[in-house]
């Protein structure tokens, strides 16, 4: 039996097939010249918004737009949320942000799922059974 090239003949793995194409991820139209301008000269920077929050989300982390830009310089949330669902096909769900009275707010956030803890579920509010 004849050695493959590289580390020795061990077997080679892609370990980036996990990684979603981030470069493809922000959306590429606006509804106006001056707005597609702004995107494409931010875009980089939108790209790294979106791994940033595809990352948290996946962690577990319960996002709101609040949280986002305050904790992690996120501008517009429901923006990266949106390039992520339609470009990225990630499932991510939302709800509104309960008050301390247990009444919505008009404030939503924005979780996978199967990533939240059971703990993050009840502090959130969060239906508990995992779809």
């Amino acid at each position: 039996m004849q050695a493959k090239a590289g580390l020795g003949g061990l077997p080679q793995g892609n370990i980036f097939s996990e990684v979603p194409d981030y470069t493809r991820a922000v959306h590429v139209r606006e509804n106006a010249p001056q707005n597609e301008a702004h995107l494409n000269a931010n875009r980089q920077k939108f790209t790294g918004q979106v791994a940033i929050v595809l990352s948290l989300l996946q962690n577990g982390v319960v996002l709101s737009s609040y949280i986002a830009m305050t904790q992690y310089h996120i501008g517009h949330l429901p923006r990266r949320i949106k390039d992520i669902r339609d470009n990225l096909k990630v499932v991510i769900d939302e709800q509104f942000q309960f008050d301390s009275n247990g009444r919505t707010t008009r404030n939503k956030i924005w979780f996978l799922r199967a990533a939240i803890s059971e703990a993050t579920a009840i502090k959130y509010k969060i239906e508990w059974k995992k779809k």
